[in-house]
């Protein structure tokens, strides 16, 4: 089931930062409203970032942008998996930028052209690992320093792969409303008109925010949000996959069908068996 995750941020610091040592990546279908900065090490699976779906392998970093669902399927590859995550404040940045740090100007413009997010090549991941291990380290100035020598590697790196689609910029406090209706109601029956009316906007204002701010339409987000969850269901449980499109959210057989075609490149069934063995044991 989708999540909104809640994040805190330390005292001392502005932006968060996250190390799981000796412990499993759980597969956990979540979104959040900060930017999050994941390298993932010693583990291989699938990556879900959005609409987007691909194998990891046992060095992977990757940018997830603000309110897109995502989760990483993993097992261990490499000894124990290590997982290292930083949590970037939406506007953080830009309150950078507009406190008179304009030297920051060019990854502002850099981080609000990704869309949903990116990845990022092997090399640069390697090379990312030591700035993750001093962002680690006590005194929040080092740190500091480290964070924006990450994002600067990622900014330049040649091999990154964004991952398409349009973040809000600036923020609607509609849009959150609406995303946050859709995130927790997509497994159920839901007509534009509807949810129009349960937001307070008219439908055609809903289907402006999307395409202005997600570049999609009420349809392909919904699709999104419910083909993410029967990926989860494939890959972490045995039921059918007949009720694994109805616990989606999908009422139709062949279209569930044409839409994860389009979606993975692959049939459910065969999804399934490529990847399902991970948590079925098969």
């Amino acid at each position: 089931m989708l999540k909104r995750e809640l994040l805190s941020l330390p005292h001392h610091r502005s932006w968060a930062l996250t190390h799981l040592k000796d412990a499993g990546v759980p597969f956990q279908w979540h979104y959040h409203p900060e930017y999050e900065i994941t390298l993932t090490l010693g583990a291989e699976g699938m990556r879900y970032i959005g609409e987007d779906v691909a194998p990891f392998g046992h060095c992977d970093l990757a940018l997830v942008g603000p309110d897109v669902p995502h989760t990483w399927d993993a097992k261990a590859s490499d000894g124990a998996p290590e997982v290292y995550v930083v949590f970037l404040p939406r506007h953080w940045l830009q309150a950078q930028v507009e406190a008179g740090l304009v030297e920051l100007s060019p990854l502002l413009d850099w981080l609000a052209g990704l869309g949903n997010g990116a990845v990022f090549g092997t090399a640069t991941a390697r090379r990312a690992r030591r700035l993750f291990e001093r962002m680690a380290q006590p005194g929040p100035l080092p740190a500091l320093a480290a964070l924006l020598e990450l994002l600067q590697l990622l900014r330049a790196d040649e091999h990154g792969r964004p991952l398409g689609g349009r973040l809000q910029q600036p923020p609607d406090r509609r849009l959150d409303r609406l995303l946050g209706h859709l995130q927790r109601h997509y497994q159920e029956p839901l007509r534009l008109e509807q949810v129009a009316r349960h937001c307070s906007l008219s439908p055609a204002t809903l289907k402006r925010l999307l395409q202005q701010h997600c570049d999609t339409s009420f349809s392909q987000y919904l699709n999104r949000l419910r083909l993410g969850h029967a990926c989860h269901l494939l890959t972490t449980s045995p039921l059918p996959v007949a009720l694994v499109r109805e616990q989606a959210g999908f009422n139709n057989a062949s279209h569930f069908n044409r839409s994860f075609l389009a979606h993975t490149g692959l049939s459910p069934l065969a999804f399934r068996r490529r990847f399902g063995w991970r948590r079925l044991g098969s």
